[in-house]
């Protein structure tokens, strides 16, 4: 998974440009948010490789998940 600090530094430059700060439960919604999206994309993304035959997921399965 994406450490939470990463997420807190994307966060904090996004917060900062406007005079802004971070809660600590947003970062946590954050943290919960981006890994329950990940999870849903690579879930869809094997069953797109298991249906071509393949025991890989290649980027197309990915890129075809998120559009």
């Amino acid at each position: 998974m994406i450490p939470k600090t990463v997420i807190k530094r994307i966060m904090l430059k996004e917060t900062k440009k406007h005079g802004m700060k971070i809660s600590k439960e947003s970062l946590e919604k954050m943290c919960e948010q981006i890994k329950d999206v990940g999870v849903e994309i690579s879930s869809q993304a094997k069953t797109l490789a298991k249906h071509a035959g393949r025991e890989t997921v290649n980027e197309s399965d990915v890129k075809l998940v998120i559009k």
